[in-house]
């Protein structure tokens, strides 16, 4: 992935599952939509 985006970045959350809506992830997901302005 890094190939062809090269500012890709993973963000890994170790103490959430799969649910978007979980505190860790919620918080995860702000921060790269953030990032998008």
């Amino acid at each position: 992935l890094t190939k062809v985006w090269p500012k890709a970045k993973l963000d890994i959350t170790p103490a959430s599952g799969h649910s978007a809506f979980e505190a860790e992830n919620v918080d995860a997901l702000v921060r790269a939509t953030d990032s998008f302005a």
